[in-house]
């Protein structure tokens, strides 16, 4: 299969397009980092999880942590009917492979005015949380937000209440 039977795939849910998105994730394909980029934009405007996972299941196999700002971005695009369960998991490979790499695109995240962007970040600090990130969770636990501080107990391994 390839990238254009993957991208049709996702229109038509014909076969199982894994074998051939491992494949193409695999490849070190550099040329194919724009189209799978571009995918993935029309994916998060459609709001398609679905294609955008297989994308960013691609992106990170052609990029490792080099992708992880912008699949963090992607990540904190709010999508109805998300499944994050393996872009979750995606994510915390990169995060674990390179934590250091990770960690300044957490921080810029966090700092940012921006609900979602500050709400991955706290959720993917977590990940790679140090001593020294006490007083910023210090802070986001005091956040007027209830979605930032359940993000900040996220980040704190306590388990979140239910939504409010």
């Amino acid at each position: 299969m390839t990238l254009a039977e993957v991208f049709r795939h996702v229109e038509t849910l014909d076969g199982d397009p894994w074998p051939s998105v491992r494949e193409l994730a695999m490849s070190g394909d550099g040329s194919l980092i724009p189209p799978v980029q571009a995918a993935l934009e029309r994916y998060l405007d459609e709001g398609n999880w679905y294609g955008r996972d297989l994308m960013v299941y691609i992106l990170a196999g052609l990029r490792g942590v080099a992708a992880f700002p912008l699949l963090l971005r992607a990540f904190a695009r709010p999508l109805r009917g998300n499944d994050l369960d393996n872009f979750c998991a995606w994510l915390a490979d990169i995060m674990e492979t390179d934590p250091a790499a990770c960690r300044p695109t957490i921080m810029s995240f966090i700092a940012t005015g921006h609900r979602d962007l500050r709400s991955a970040g706290l959720w993917a600090l977590g990940h790679v949380v140090q001593p020294s990130d006490v007083e910023l969770l210090r802070q986001a636990l005091a956040d007027p937000d209830p979605r930032i501080r359940q993000d900040a107990l996220g980040a704190l391994g306590v388990p979140r209440p239910a939504a409010t």
